[in-house]
């Protein structure tokens, strides 16, 4: 029985592993047969290891998806989620690994990135188990809202009443594209959150629909 070749394997290692397959001799087990079984558990746990799944994952997502966006993706998973639990195998993968992963994103300040790692690994498991390597997602157990921390709601500048007529005149007073500075006087004056203009050039009038309202020509 071999234990590698020397000096790979020196002979203090040797010795160790000579005694281990003396050991398994008396307690009636064949060291060969040992040997090759476990070498067989490492080659299926390689097969169905999360890394092997995502990469099968990610060839039958990225068909019909542009490059620049499968590309973002796949560097995500490699940067981000396959670090973590790349070398895990699928099926053995709880909550809780993949909660450290998603924090470890949001730790480096890198909040939206967190939240699409965790809807990408729910991607991979939704895959595994589909195609029979794993038989649950433990990424769907997961709310972002209950793991990572709420982003502070920051307003969009606004103007008083009192800086209204200054805004009008300023306008009024615009130097740039002519349709530019009529499609911002109907959005000044008319303050609608959806505003829909259709402008063609050579015409004077604008053709706004407003929220529930019907269209008006200026």
């Amino acid at each position: 029985m071999s234990y590698g070749k020397y000096p790979y394997v020196g002979v203090a290692k040797a010795r160790e592993l000579h005694l281990e397959a003396r050991s398994l001799l008396a307690a009636g087990i064949d060291p060969m047969a040992e040997r090759k079984s476990k070498k067989n558990e490492n080659n299926v746990a390689n097969k169905n290891s999360f890394q092997t799944i995502a990469k099968l994952w990610l060839a039958h997502w990225r068909e019909g998806k542009s490059k620049r966006h499968a590309d973002t993706v796949e560097r995500r998973k490699d940067m981000d989620i396959l670090p973590a639990l790349g070398a895990r195998p699928v099926d053995k993968i709880e909550a809780p690994e993949v909660v450290q992963m998603v924090k470890g994103i949001q730790d480096r300040g890198a909040l939206d990135i967190a939240k699409r790692a965790l809807q990408t690994t729910g991607q991979i498991f939704r895959y595994a188990i589909a195609f029979g390597y794993a038989k649950r997602n433990p990424a769907s157990e997961i709310k972002p809202r209950d793991i990572l921390k709420s982003r502070e709601v920051v307003n969009f500048a606004r103007i008083d009443r009192r800086d209204l007529p200054r805004l009008l005149k300023d306008i009024e007073v615009y130097r740039g594209n002519q349709l530019t500075r009529l499609a911002m006087k109907i959005m000044a004056l008319h303050f609608c959150k959806q505003t829909k203009c259709s402008v063609q050039s050579g015409l004077n009038s604008i053709s706004i629909t407003l929220g529930g309202m019907c269209p008006r020509n200026a």
